[in-house]
């Protein structure tokens, strides 16, 4: 997983956020916020040196997509305890046929996934320019990882 600062002003409240799959900085880093926020991605593995978030008076976690699963998996291995967590269009479930995408779509797209299987995914998510937003190379290279790993809406990709 990466981890990057987006915005550190030195605030007494942090924005931990959690972005989907395939995405970096690119697609949120043009946001200006009052909250120092910290954003993480590239789930590719969940091996990671977290930040001491210690000294923060508020901890607000904000996760979207496939951020859910991630979220979910590093909370709870920190000594972080948020205001509030808030979940957009995610899951802690990415692949499974009643709380998220059905395995057979998920297989499918899976199969699919290439430079122009890429683009048509980015359109499904509605995201226009995604090609500006997103690490191509980390996109089509994930495939290779474990199908619990990832997801989109009603999308999912390795």
């Amino acid at each position: 997983m990466r981890i990057e600062w987006l915005n550190k002003k030195g605030s007494d409240r942090v924005i931990v956020f959690f972005h989907g799959w395939g995405m970096d900085a690119a697609g949120v880093s043009h946001l200006q916020m009052e909250d120092d926020v910290l954003m993480c991605y590239d789930y590719r593995s969940l091996d990671f040196a977290f930040p001491d978030l210690g000294y923060y008076r508020c901890i607000y976690v904000v996760a979207w997509s496939m951020g859910v699963w991630a979220a979910d998996r590093v909370i709870s291995r920190l000594e972080m305890k948020p205001e509030r967590c808030v979940a957009l269009n995610g899951t802690t479930r990415p692949v499974d046929d009643e709380y998220g995408i059905p395995v057979k779509i998920y297989e499918l797209t899976e199969k699919g996934m290439n430079e122009r299987g890429r683009e048509k995914f980015f359109l499904r998510m509605g995201l226009t320019n995604a090609g500006n937003s997103a690490d191509k190379n980390r996109i089509v290279e994930s495939k290779k990882y474990a199908k619990s790993c990832v997801v989109y809406g009603s999308y999912a990709l390795v």
